[in-house]
């Protein structure tokens, strides 16, 4: 709506200044430049207030403050214009650990193939692949094996968790342990860490091994361990009694 507020105005000033140019070129050719200097002025300004929410959201997600954290991307979304795929990118970010897979799919998909999106596609790929694991849709994730490969994303942490998550499906655990070794985890945090951490004490304990600790908030965040346990209730109950 604002791009349209600016757009209007702007076309308005245009209109203006050719009804003055035959009779003024000075007075035409100033109004059209002034035009000019107001609408960027608000664009940037948009841009602005868009960046300062959208910070902000991060700051939240980081915090795990999920819901909060979409009500700022929301704001930036709107500051910053819909040929920004930044805001909802974020937003399908945030969704993701919300458990709210097929919006944070729908989300990521849109912003990855926008116009000005196309960077955002090496960190979106890896966090579709992990929904497609959580949500155990094979065809999906061969599918985005190959983009893997494409993009030589095959180090990526969060590919690590999405291969160890279907080898759990498959009751591999030995290949889980292979896959979710502490040195391909250890830069993730927040709630891509508890994850890795909570299918790794899942697997341990089913190869006899001692059951490590696993952080239920982080794994669940605000939504308990229901929305988890609608794409898979066998890890959501294992977090639940780990977490006892």
């Amino acid at each position: 709506m604002r791009r349209i507020h600016i757009l209007a105005f702007l076309v308005a000033v245009v209109l203006a200044a050719s009804a003055l140019a035959p009779f003024h070129f000075g007075a035409a050719f100033g109004l059209f430049f002034i035009g000019i200097v107001v609408t960027l002025a608000l664009i940037i300004r948009g841009n602005a207030a868009g960046a300062h929410a959208n910070n902000r959201g991060i700051t939240l997600l980081s915090e795990g403050r999920t819901t909060e954290a979409i009500a700022s991307f929301e704001v930036a979304r709107r500051a910053m214009g819909s040929l920004n795929p930044l805001p909802p990118y974020n937003i399908a970010q945030a969704n993701l650990w919300l458990w709210k897979l097929d919006e944070s799919r729908n989300g990521f998909e849109s912003a990855s193939k926008a116009m000005l999106g196309r960077p955002l596609r090496q960190m979106a790929v890896p966090a579709l692949l992990l929904i497609s694991a959580v949500q155990n849709d094979a065809p999906r994730a061969a599918a985005l094996e190959q983009e893997v490969k494409t993009l030589q994303l095959d180090r990526a942490p969060v590919v690590a968790i999405a291969r160890a998550a279907f080898f759990a499906r498959a009751g591999e655990w030995k290949r889980v342990l292979d896959t979710l070794t502490l040195e391909r985890t250890r830069p993730l945090g927040g709630p891509a860490r508890a994850l890795a951490d909570a299918i790794r004490s899942w697997a341990t304990v089913e190869v006899g091994g001692a059951r490590s600790g696993v952080d239920a908030v982080g794994v669940f965040g605000e939504t308990g361990p229901a929305a988890l346990a609608k794409w898979w209730p066998e890890l959501a109950r294992f977090i639940e009694s780990a977490a006892r």
